[in-house]
């Protein structure tokens, strides 16, 4: 009964309050930090997703627009170059532009302008 009485008084003492009190705060502020940490985290995830998105999207468009001043190039270079390459510029061009292949059609560019 000694026993259960100390431990009883110890509990509702001040020192023992006050450390109970310290240590709500503690795990408060861990919870707090864990929170903060987990959304910012989710935030960074959801930029990096907007990012990939608007990069591909851009990507897409030039690729949309070189192919047409490819297109461009190649049909004024019509009457100067000969059937068989003109068919091979073309079938290049939409290889490149089907797999958005832009190295390819910068090549593809470059060939036909100076040739």
């Amino acid at each position: 009964m000694q026993s259960l009485y100390r431990s009883a008084r110890h509990y509702i003492s001040v020192p023992a309050a006050h450390a109970r009190v310290e240590l709500s705060h503690r795990h408060k502020l861990h919870h707090q930090a864990q929170l903060h940490k987990n959304h910012k985290k989710q935030l960074l995830y959801r930029h990096s997703q907007a990012r990939n998105r608007f990069i591909k999207a851009n990507n897409r468009n030039q690729a949309i627009q070189l192919s047409k001043a490819i297109c461009s190039h190649l049909h004024a270079k019509r009457k100067v170059l000969p059937q068989t390459d003109y068919q091979a510029y073309r079938q290049a061009l939409q290889n490149n532009h089907r797999t958005q292949n832009i190295d390819g059609l910068l090549q593809l560019q470059f060939e036909i302008i100076h040739r």
